[in-house]
């Protein structure tokens, strides 16, 4: 399960540790993006159920679109990464 912290609970929390209304605006939109990714990654972990678990053989044989979406979950999850640790643990 992904939990997102949202609402008055961020809001609090930026309010008293990290600079106030600024960083409430701040922590929102980066609090978006991660959805966005999120949602993308598990859009795409969904697709590559039918193919999944990969070996050398069965990579081998994916189609170019197939190899897309892997390439579309690395890049997912390498842009939330990126911003969890340039961006949102910075709060805390």
């Amino acid at each position: 399960m992904i939990v997102i912290i949202e609402g008055d609970i961020c809001r609090n929390f930026c309010l008293k540790k990290s600079g106030g209304a600024m960083a409430f605006k701040r922590m929102a939109k980066y609090l978006a993006e991660a959805h966005l990714h999120m949602e993308r990654l598990m859009d795409v972990l969904e697709r590559i159920k039918i193919f999944y678990l990969l070996n050398v053989d069965k990579f081998d044989k994916l189609t170019s679109h197939q190899k897309d979406m892997l390439d579309a979950l690395a890049f997912r999850f390498m842009k939330l990464q990126d911003l969890l640790g340039s961006k949102i643990l910075q709060f805390f």
